[in-house]
């Protein structure tokens, strides 16, 4: 939609500095305010146990970009899980602009011109 109504260029920024913004919001909320309530539910499934002790025992930054390319967790999933874990923030957080770029661009140019 910001691709069709402000161009492929402003589009893309908005879209992409928007949904920076939830992720960041997501991962302060699992961080602070649902803490109890993410790391129970990270534990419960072997999988995001599997994630989150993977993500403590290598390259926070690395292990972001490879998470978000990859099929297995949807992104809302993800935003929490990693805030339960010891990644730091500036890692995720420059992780997860750099992965959502291309998509965002993607998306926003196909919408501008069609």
């Amino acid at each position: 939609m910001a691709g069709y109504l402000y161009g492929a260029l402003q589009g893309t920024l908005l879209s992409w500095v928007g949904s920076t913004m939830g992720s960041i919001a997501c991962f302060f909320l699992g961080k602070k305010v649902f803490k109890k309530m993410a790391q129970s539910w990270a534990s419960k499934y072997l999988i995001l146990s599997v994630i989150n002790s993977v993500l403590e025992n290598h390259d926070g930054f690395k292990m972001v970009l490879l998470l978000r390319l990859s099929p297995i967790t949807p992104y809302s999933v993800l935003n929490y899980l990693l805030s339960t874990s010891r990644i730091k923030f500036w890692s995720y957080v420059l992780s997860t602009m750099l992965v959502q770029l291309p998509r965002h661009r993607c998306t926003q140019y196909d919408r501008c011109i069609e």
